[in-house]
């Protein structure tokens, strides 16, 4: 707290150093200069020298050429892009720069197909589509390089911090515009958010053009701005989908803010910007209509991302629906298995989306009481200093960039927060014209506080505090002769108490949110990808070292040793893993696979027992369950295993064609049913046929005929029986199997003689 206290502090001593520098620099001449027009308007008895009894208009900033706005932005430009370009040049080569972790591998394999060819796709989009769009036009332009798309966000990043300027300018005046641009470029997570493969990245460039275009409406009062505001906020939504939140507001702003124009033209421009929207959007709902049958303006994550934030288990931050299943090559699948299971049948994209928003309202109706202090929590994460981990974390980049590590000490949310109530503090008489923008933050921040909270999620709103944040270090010097003194206390302790009160809240010491060791977890997982397993085995030691008790690192270390072919090293880490953790479910399915293999078959039950009720994917356990009764003998057990597996995944092929080579082959007619069997052996074969792809090998395709073989003759179809065992002898003949050739002939001889085959282990 002391700390951040001091960092606040120093700011506000450097912005005033700064201000009063300038002010020292203008002659006596232009202090008499008249206003800048492009300012908002106040009334006239504002303009003049404040009384000793309030404090200074808005409007105490000379006008300024065009001259020095040109000279400011250029400014800007290059300072932030250097910034970034620097930091970029530190990250280089460095471990967290040389693979692609979570969200970041999936938008890197997903635009690499749309650049392939697969523009249209075959699905509804679950995830935004925007920043994958704009990947794939990227590589399919100058082919696939991700320092490329680092170095266009860098240029996107600077642009921001022209457009916030920009803003501040024609709100504020030109000192304000210094401060918006200069906070922006030198802001650690937006420095950060630059040099990841992310749509964060995309979000600030969207969210400053939003801002600029509506501060350029406001002030030249003309139509084509609004529709290109239209254009941008359908962009935003299709990269943020909550950015759909703000629609509403805009149609207000565009109704009330223009009072001058009749009503008919407000009417026509609310049509206006919102045709503009459509134009972008509509497109993406007629896309998802043909690929998926369903018409989706943007996505159908909704309800399972309401649902993450929404739940008697929730903590305020990302969890994924199925334990150890966060990546986004799993969310989707396990959205759509878990609620196809509840519901017991087939679920489009919208009733998917529909079940978990209706899972979340059950809770939210049942534990009202819960669902509020739930809210309460969110709202403090969301303006917490803190930068919430993710996929990847700013503090371990800050470790191996000294620009990065510097300004995030100096400079960061806890301290932001404090500044843009104190600007808003300061400019509250004009209210009238920056309503709009307080409506935006608190919408933005709402929809984030609705859903969960990581850092990537509320930054959004930094561009917003931080037009507010230079307004309130411009007046600064003209406040400074007014705070402190008793007698003018009703002018600014109100809101000297406020801004006291959030910085306070902002700061609150939160360190075991800094979670360093999941991003180094996660980078060791995006290294295994890559096939670098001594890096990988390095990223997990180094979790470990930063957090002793934390499961994953001990889970993913072993998965790395596994990978290596070193078992006997990963077994004490998987256990390891479990008594951290006793619910991560694959930690138990892989011990399973161990004792399996070492014939430990007590051991592997227990582990399958645990296994089965916390995977994502149960049908393979309880295969493998009726694989270890069935080497035990115990029939009627592995029956009920390959039963429940077929009836968890009907495409499961193994499973099916287990169970019906044992109620084919038994010899007990309690437990023998040839009819079952041929109709799971026949819809194998279909299987097959339909999708190639499924067949493992040839001794698979040889295993099916030889079961449908069986099935044939316990039914009596002794001729198809024998036609099925001679296609299957004609491929082990081919294969060179002759263990298999023997076993084939042995039973086509009985099929020939009219008697069906049971298995030995039977009697």
């Amino acid at each position: 707290m002391r700390v951040a206290a001091f960092q606040l502090s120093a700011l506000v001593l450097a912005s005033l150093s700064i201000s009063c520098w300038c002010r020292l620099k203008k002659s006596r001449s232009t202090r008499q200069g008249r206003w800048n027009r492009t300012q908002l308007r106040v009334p006239a008895a504002s303009q003049r020298a404040a009384p000793a009894d309030r404090p200074p208009s808005l409007l105490a900033t000379l006008q300024s050429t065009p001259r020095q706005k040109l000279v400011q932005l250029l400014c800007i430009l290059v300072a932030s892009l250097a910034v970034r370009l620097i930091y970029l040049g530190e990250l280089a080569g460095t471990l967290p720069f040389s693979t692609l972790l979570i969200d970041g591998r999936a938008y890197d394999a997903w635009a690499q197909q749309i650049a392939a060819g697969q523009w249209l796709g075959t699905e509804v989009f679950y995830q935004s589509p925007l920043y994958p769009y704009l990947l794939a036009i990227v590589y399919a332009v100058l082919g696939h390089s991700l320092t490329i798309v680092r170095v266009m966000q860098a240029v996107f990043g600077a642009v921001s911090c022209v457009l916030i300027a920009q803003c501040a300018n024609r709100l504020f005046g030109l000192r304000a515009g210094w401060f918006a641009g200069l906070m922006l470029a030198v802001y650690p997570a937006a420095i950060f958010f630059d040099g990841l493969v992310q749509k964060a990245a995309l979000d600030l460039l969207l969210v400053s053009t939003l801002l600029w275009l509506m501060v350029e409406a406001q002030h030249r009062r003309t139509w084509p701005w609004l529709a290109a505001a239209g254009v941008t906020l359908a962009a935003l939504t299709l990269n943020r989908e909550n950015a759909r939140i703000a629609f509403p507001l805009m149609l207000a702003w565009i109704l009330l803010q223009f009072s001058e124009q009749p009503r008919t033209k407000r009417w026509a421009g609310a049509g206006l910007f919102t045709a503009a929207m459509a134009l972008v959007l509509l497109p993406v709902g007629l896309r998802n209509y043909y690929v998926g049958g369903e018409f989706l303006l943007t996505t159908s994550q909704v309800g399972p991302n309401f649902f993450i934030g929404n739940h008697a288990g929730a903590n305020g931050t990302y969890q994924p629906l199925q334990s150890g299943r966060g990546d986004p090559r799993y969310e989707r699948q396990d959205a759509i298995r878990l609620a196809e299971q509840s519901v017991g049948r087939s679920l489009s994209p919208g009733e998917v989306s529909s079940f978990w928003l209706r899972r979340s309202a059950d809770y939210i109706f049942s534990q009202p009481l819960d669902w509020m202090k739930l809210l309460a929590w969110k709202s403090l994460l969301t303006i917490h200093a803190i930068e919430l981990v993710d996929s990847e974390s700013i503090d371990l980049y800050a470790e191996y960039s000294l620009v990065l590590r510097w300004l995030y000490r100096l400079w960061h949310f806890g301290i932001l927060m404090p500044l843009a109530v104190w600007g808003a503090w300061v400019t509250r008489q004009h209210w009238r014209e920056l309503w709009v923008f307080y409506g935006l933050f608190v919408l933005l921040a709402a929809s984030t506080v609705l859903f969960f909270v990581v850092a990537r999620y509320r930054y959004p709103l930094v561009p917003v505090a931080i037009l507010f944040a230079s307004a309130g270090l411009a007046r600064l010097p003209e406040w400074m002769p007014v705070i402190g003194r008793p007698g003018k206390a009703r002018l600014w302790l109100p809101g000297a108490l406020v801004v006291g009160i959030v910085a306070v809240m902002c700061n609150w010491p939160m360190q075991t949110l800094r979670d360093v060791a999941r991003n180094y977890s996660n980078l060791g997982g995006g290294l295994l990808d890559d096939g670098r397993y001594d890096e990988a085995l390095m990223a997990n030691d180094l979790a470990i070292q930063r957090q002793p008790l934390f499961a994953d690192a001990y889970y993913n270390k072993a998965v790395v040793l596994d990978a290596l072919q070193r078992r006997d090293e990963a077994l004490p880490l998987y256990e390891r893993a479990l008594e951290l953790n006793p619910s991560m479910g694959e930690a138990h399915s892989r011990l399973a696979r161990y004792h399996i293999d070492h014939r430990n078959f007590a051991k592997a039950r227990y582990h399958l027992d645990h296994a089965i009720p916390l995977v994502s994917n149960p049908a393979s356990h309880h295969l493998e369950y009726g694989l270890l009764l069935d080497g035990q003998g115990d029939v009627e057990g592995a029956i009920a295993h390959y039963r429940t597996a077929v009836s968890l995944d009907s495409h499961l092929v193994m499973a099916a064609n287990n169970l019906a080579w044992l109620l084919a082959t038994d010899a007990r007619p309690e437990i023998r049913s040839g009819a079952e069997a041929v109709a799971l052996a026949e819809s194998n074969i279909r299987e097959i046929l339909q999708d190639p792809a499924k067949m493992s090998s040839q001794d698979q395709a040889i295993g099916l005929l030889d079961t449908l073989a069986a099935a044939y003759a316990a039914v009596g179809r002794f001729a198809d029986a024998v036609d099925a065992v001679q296609t299957a002898l004609s491929q082990a003949e081919q294969a060179g199997a002759p263990v298999l050739v023997e076993s084939l002939k042995s039973r086509l001889e009985l099929y020939a003689a009219s008697k069906p085959y049971y298995r030995p282990s039977a009697h």
